[in-house]
């Protein structure tokens, strides 16, 4: 049990009732299941660690997020840097440690299926486990650039290569965000089913 406050006073909120939930689903019926789903969402994100593969992505991600905003604010802040870093954790720290998520759903997904920001690449990967592997060893190899030293993703290209198969890729940054989103979420809704 706990309790709800609803204005000044207090009501009881049985067990499994997020504070407030009566008063507000008797309210708005849509309003009720978001509150629902970010009840949710807040228990299976305090249960999540970074020793988890899936929640190292998502921990990176947030990182991400937060300082691409505090860059709005603050010219010394570096979010195409920090996008770079969350790359190692969605992408590559995947490829690496995560055989739950990233199985033969998510491998065997046909690039060209995808809706997704295109790379400039000097071999076609026809899947996204044959793309995600180019990627990750031009990563592991320091084979790393950026066109300009900018702040703003879409003023930076960002090239991938692996010196060892010869490998390249490039993407602009703001590209290579929303592709990152996409792989993010894609990891999401498998471990999901």
């Amino acid at each position: 049990m706990g309790i709800a406050r609803h204005g000044s006073g207090a009501s009881i909120a049985s067990e499994g009732q997020v504070p407030g939930e009566a008063r507000i689903f008797d309210q708005s019926p849509a309003l009720a299941g978001r509150l629902k789903q970010a009840a949710l969402k807040v228990t299976i994100m305090s249960m999540i660690t970074r020793n988890d593969p899936l929640g190292f992505a998502s921990f990176a991600w947030k990182n991400f997020e937060f300082i691409e905003q505090a860059a709005e604010h603050n010219d010394e802040i570096h979010p195409v840097t920090q996008l770079a870093l969350a790359l190692l954790g969605l992408i590559v720290f995947q490829h690496e440690k995560n055989r739950k998520q990233f199985d033969a759903r998510v491998r065997g997904k046909r690039i060209v299926d995808l809706n997704w920001p295109l790379w400039n690449v000097s071999e076609p990967s026809t899947t996204l486990g044959q793309f995600v592997k180019q990627l990750r060893h031009a990563v592991a190899h320091g084979g790393v650039q950026f066109s300009s030293n900018s702040h703003v993703l879409t003023e930076v290209e960002i090239t991938f290569h692996d010196p060892q198969s010869n490998w390249t890729g490039s993407i602009r940054a703001s590209e290579l965000r929303e592709f990152c989103y996409q792989f993010k979420t894609l990891l999401e809704q498998t471990a999901a089913n």
